[in-house]
């Protein structure tokens, strides 16, 4: 009875204690399928067409609108918002940029309060009822609820100094007291001001009201993904993730933590550190941005790295474009096959990571702040991330190691670091980061920073000298980013411009090696022939965990850049030759042999068996 009970309290029907488990089961088989979500627009409020769901099998569900068909229809799905939209997510649009441009003119501090405030009770107490009440309604072939999409203090984590509510001010008062901070919080104009004049009395109080605002958000969070699981056992997910900006958004790396399952946008780490994390990564394909090839290409090259579905933006350009529709229905179908017959694992990664930390974020993007004057808050986050200090090099860094022929890994400074570790504008370093790079350089660990390492502490307090001088007299293990790094993304489809760059990058994954060579550097000197000699290509390495010393490969032409799926999308010809020591088991796609045309938007497939590693492992 007791059970019965629990089973209805989380949203299943009072039916065999059987009936419910098989339930749960199916949920967790489904997520192994790389669920494919289509999103309705067109078809918001009436049951989809059943052409257009059929290949992909799963939808949305609003938290608000009937949808009694996509049970009848058992069609998966998740429920998006569950807790409401518009708490979480503010627009942008005519009433921001009113605010925007009336705080550049008055600089009212009135502006900076951000409606609704995420510290107000009753906030809270408005989402948490939504949640109950859509889990109450959540009916039998839900795959999730999410709480959020999009979420941020600011609207796409845009510049503007939120919170300054009456509860964010008491909060932060609080705070600020065990720290011996300002009861007031400086706002961004008189820290940018001071900067100017190369003065940091208050850069430690904003770069903490910065992070104590971030915690607050990240912290409702938390308590709605505790709540949801109070009521139900389907998977809790968080949507629209872009990464966190001094004013807004949330990382991959913080919210794998909370949720069991996440979408993010193909920005900054995002992709690198969630093919590592737990839980299940969704990206969405946006039909109407891309080339009809160009939708098969995106949903390879996230499964390729580790990637576990898609959401397919929208049903209008679903219906309007079947082209599209048809290409990303072979790529999921084809996709779906190889997950059924090798059940791969996850992608084989190097000892070599660039290090993620938001204080850097944040300063680096003060810095570049001050060259706009007053006008600071029209530097939206969608031009900084193309145009920032940090954000350039860390995109440089990310092409040049795939190109070379592996996916990179991301860490932080809090845990084991790789042999070698990649420090791009790490403008803020604490001193507990500082022992944990000297112990990792004791080790014989290699270092490269590639701009500003430590030009203050985390206490916002300037260095007397830079830390990588005073380094480089200790140690022999620190290097320089190699020349030309900071053209390389311009140039990657010319490869007699970037050889030596390209070997720079296999060489760090042959240096990051701690005993024997390992079929990740095996595969470095795989041979590639005719026109694909000539492009930069994306490789995954997947154990396959069934077939010891067997690994599933694909490679596919890298665009990783939106411009190049647009215009540099072709047909390849290609011959392929395994390195010594591996030994090709099967070609899969395309074709039934390892030489000859690639069709666009489609990856080279095939299986390997590392000959080398069974005679190690044999001695």
């Amino acid at each position: 009875m007791l059970l019965s009970l629990l089973l209805c309290a989380l949203g299943f029907p009072q039916t065999s204690t059987e009936s419910a488990i098989e339930t749960l089961q199916e949920v967790t088989d489904a997520w192994e399928r790389f669920p494919v979500f289509v999103w309705r627009q067109r078809y918001r409020e009436s049951p989809l067409p059943e052409d257009l769901v059929e290949p992909f099998g799963a939808t949305n569900r609003f938290r608000n609108i009937q949808a009694d068909w996509i049970d009848e229809w058992g069609l998966n799905f998740y429920v998006t918002n569950a807790v409401g939209r518009n708490d979480l997510h503010l627009d942008m649009g005519t009433d921001w940029n009113r605010r925007i441009e009336d705080w550049i003119e008055t600089r009212d501090e009135s502006l900076l309060v951000r409606e609704p405030c995420l510290s107000d009770p009753a906030t809270y107490e408005r989402m948490r009822a939504n949640l109950h009440e859509t889990i109450a309604s959540l009916g039998k072939t839900a795959l999730g609820i999410s709480v959020g999409d999009e979420v941020s203090l600011t609207p796409n984590g845009n510049p503007l100094d939120f919170c300054r509510s009456e509860y964010c001010l008491k909060l932060w008062r609080e705070h600020a007291r065990g720290l011996g901070l300002p009861p007031r919080p400086p706002t961004t104009d008189e820290v940018r001001a001071q900067l100017v004049d190369d003065r940091f009395e208050l850069l430690g109080a904003w770069l903490e009201n910065r992070r104590f605002h971030h915690a607050r958000m990240v912290s409702v969070l938390k308590r709605l993904a505790s709540e949801a699981r109070s009521l139900t056992e389907r998977p809790i997910g968080l949507l629209g993730l872009s990464g966190i900006t001094p004013f807004g958004g949330v990382p991959v790396r913080e919210a794998v933590d909370t949720f069991d399952f996440l979408e993010y946008y193909p920005l900054g780490l995002h992709r690198e550190y969630a093919s590592e994390g737990d839980g299940k990564f969704l990206t969405t394909v946006f039909l109407e941005k891309e080339r009809r090839d160009a939708v098969a290409w995106v949903a390879w090259e996230h499964w390729m790295r580790g990637g576990d579905g898609l959401i397919v933006w929208n049903d209008t350009q679903l219906e309007d474009s079947p082209g599209h529709g048809r290409s990303l229905a072979q790529a999921v179908g084809e996709i779906r096959a190889l997950e059924e017959r090798l059940k791969p694992g996850a992608p084989l990664r190097p000892e070599v990571a660039i290090v993620a930390d938001d204080d850097c974020v944040r300063v680096s993007w003060l810095r570049d702040a001050l060259i706009d004057g007053p006008t600071w808050p029209r530097r939206l986050s969608s031009h900084h991330r193309k145009n920032g200090t940090r954000e350039k090099k860390i995109e440089q860094w990310l092409r040049l190691l795939e190109d070379s022929g592996v996916l990179p890994r991301v860490v932080d400074l809090e845990g084991e670091l790789p042999q070698v570790v990649i420090l791009v504008e790490h403008g803020v370093l604490g001193r507990t980061a500082q022992h944990k790079l000297r112990d990792h350089q004791d080790k014989g660990g290699i270092l490269i920073p590639d701009g500003e390492l430590g030009w203050v502490n985390d206490l916002g307090e300037k260095r007397k000298d830079p830390t990588i001088k005073r380094w480089k007299k200790r140690f022999r293990t620190i290097f320089d980013p190699p020349d030309g790094l900071d053209r390389y993304t311009t140039q990657r489809w010319r490869p007699e411009r970037v050889t030596r760059l390209r070997e720079f990058g296999a060489r760090l994954v042959k240096l990051g090696r701690r005993k024997h060579p390992t079929t990740l550097e095996r595969m470095l000197d795989l041979t590639l022939t005719k026109e694909a000699a000539q492009i930069p290509w994306l490789t995954s390495i997947r154990p396959i965990p069934s077939r010891p010393d067997h690994y599933l490969v694909c490679m596919i032409p890298n665009h990783g850049d939106p411009d190049d799926r647009r215009t540099r999308m072709r047909t390849w010809s290609f011959a392929l030759e395994p390195p010594p020591g591996i030994q090709l088991v099967e070609w899969i796609a395309p074709g039934d042999q390892p030489r000859g045309s690639l069709p666009m938007g489609q990856p080279l497939v095939f299986e390997i068996r590392d000959a080398r590693a069974v005679k190690l492992r044999e001695r």
